[in-house]
């Protein structure tokens, strides 16, 4: 038996404010027409089949908003589903009728199977992160069965797409633009389990990037620390010195960079800072703007640059890892 959830994903429009065009946004949206695998496939009760459908509504009548629309076919897994409901209404048939009991549990293999496919979604938004940064913020989505309202999916963060005209106008990084099927067949290759502790470093690196996407831009500090996190799992091995580590290994990786050195030591410097109390924050929610906030800012854009960067020729030259020698010249 299969069963289809269809998702509707609203995407965010460009502002006057991000450097990118309407283009580079449309480029990432048609990408998920073609996307042909996802990267779970494993649901407990259902497992995934295919992708039925996609679709993009471009000029959607309820909002002004494109929408992405999925319509993901999963199988049933027949023995084991007809297992566990059996089990479940033994254990409750004096409460409700057998029928009654049947269809709650029916009801709630859909919405587990709903919440797995959401947590696929958020993958496939922060792979095509990697894939075009910047391009793709959701707004708001849902998952649908039989026509009706399953969960509604909030805001997923893009930590990039504001950061864009800092990134350009310091020239240092430059992305590509890359397939979305390219870095979802990267992460497939890897056979990393995302409902798990991260088993090597690139995976712990992966998994500090997708927490970027649940900050909704509020929070420049986890940003910051969550960025850090991914480039040393990346770059660094070990011992003392990590910040000539980063320093030196990074400009292999993404090239060359005028005064390099001095912003990697503040960016470093702000972390300890922070991490220490030694450095003032601001309450929760409050509208204050200080020197501080910039501080901030300007090492976790940098910082979340790098590491997109870094994932970006990692995938492009189809490498597991960013491993460096030290070599003595002849």
């Amino acid at each position: 038996m299969t069963e289809t959830i269809a998702v509707d994903l609203e995407v965010w429009r460009r502002s006057k404010i991000d450097a990118l065009s309407d283009e580079q946004i449309i480029n990432a949206i048609d990408d998920f027409v073609l996307v042909n695998t996802l990267i779970i496939k494993d649901y407990d009760l259902y497992y995934f089949k295919s992708i039925k459908a996609a679709t993009v509504d471009r000029h959607s009548k309820k909002r002004y908003y494109p929408t992405i629309r999925l319509e993901i076919e999963c199988e049933l897994r027949q023995e084991k589903y007809s297992k566990e409901r059996q089990d479940f209404i033994n254990y409750n048939k004096g409460y409700e009728s057998i029928e009654k009991l049947g269809k709650e549990f029916d009801r709630s293999a859909i919405s587990e199977l709903s919440a797995r496919i959401i947590n696929e979604l958020r993958l496939l938004v922060v792979a095509s992160n990697i894939a075009r940064p910047g391009a793709i913020k959701i707004k708001s989505g849902g998952t649908y069965h039989n026509g009706e309202l399953i969960d509604e999916i909030g805001s997923i963060y893009n930590p990039i797409r504001h950061d864009l005209k800092y990134i350009n106008k310091d020239g240092w990084i430059r992305f590509r633009d890359l397939e979305l099927n390219q870095v979802l067949n990267w992460i497939l290759e890897k056979r990393y389990d995302f409902e798990n502790y991260s088993k090597n470093k690139t995976h712990t690196a992966f998994n500090a990037f997708s927490h970027l996407h649940v900050l909704y831009g509020e929070d420049s500090i986890l940003g910051l620390i969550w960025s850090l996190i991914g480039i040393e799992a990346l770059y660094c091995s070990g011992g003392p010195g990590v910040t000539n580590q980063i320093f030196e290994r990074t400009q292999l990786v993404l090239g060359n960079r005028e005064g390099y050195k001095q912003k990697l030591k503040d960016m470093y410097n702000i972390r300890s800072r922070l991490l220490h109390g030694q450095l003032g924050v601001s309450y929760a929610g409050s509208v204050i703007y200080e020197k501080n906030d910039k501080e901030i800012y300007d090492s976790t854009w940098l910082a979340t640059a790098i590491l997109t960067a870094s994932f970006q020729v990692m995938i492009f030259k189809d490498i597991d890892k960013l491993e460096f020698e030290l070599t003595l010249k002849q």
